[in-house]
């Protein structure tokens, strides 16, 4: 689900985050993956993807402050949706 009070930037070529590098790019760690910017949530999909830990990013801009309750990240597979995960609930502050 899309964070509250944040608008996610479409086009993030000209941004550059220290540590964070192929958020833009369609290949990353040896699998292709592609994004879709939807009203409610950034979706990720992702062909074909190896065991282990991995991490989806976008960038947003902080738009209205106040706390808010960031909802839990949901994945799955497309065709066994039984197999699938979640991350926990967060809090944030936009100041």
């Amino acid at each position: 689900p899309l964070l509250p009070g944040v608008e996610v930037i479409k086009d993030a070529s000209g941004y550059k985050i220290p540590g964070e590098e192929g958020f833009e790019k369609s290949a990353f760690g040896g699998w292709s993956w592609w994004r879709e910017i939807r009203d409610e949530k950034t979706a990720f999909f992702a062909r074909n993807i190896s065991s282990g830990i991995h991490t989806f990013s976008y960038i947003a801009r902080a738009e209205i402050p106040g706390q808010y309750h960031v909802m839990p990240a949901v994945g799955s597979l497309m065709y066994y949706p039984e197999v699938r995960g979640n991350s926990d609930e967060k809090k944030i502050e936009i100041k």
